[in-house]
């Protein structure tokens, strides 16, 4: 799911989203592994964030975001292991 809004509040944007995923509003200091860590639980899951934001597509993993950056987070799933 790829959600782009850029114009709602954080509260009007949630309202809109699908079951599951969130809003978050960034920190001072905060970088998309952070987030990721904290919400997803897995610091290495920031791809997952920054997929269902794509004009924070750029962003490398130990940049920090200004504060009031508005971002869609995901729900958890767990990751599918193939084979034995």
């Amino acid at each position: 799911m790829v959600l782009d809004k850029q114009n709602e509040t954080p509260a009007d944007l949630a309202k809109t989203l699908p079951a599951g995923y969130t809003v978050y509003v960034t920190q001072k200091g905060e970088n998309i592994m952070g987030i990721a860590h904290r919400n997803l639980g897995d610091s290495m899951r920031w791809r997952h964030i920054l997929a269902c934001n794509p004009r924070y597509a750029p962003v490398l993993p130990h940049e920090e975001f200004s504060p009031g950056v508005v971002l869609v987070i995901p729900p958890i799933f767990d990751e599918v292991k193939v084979g034995g």
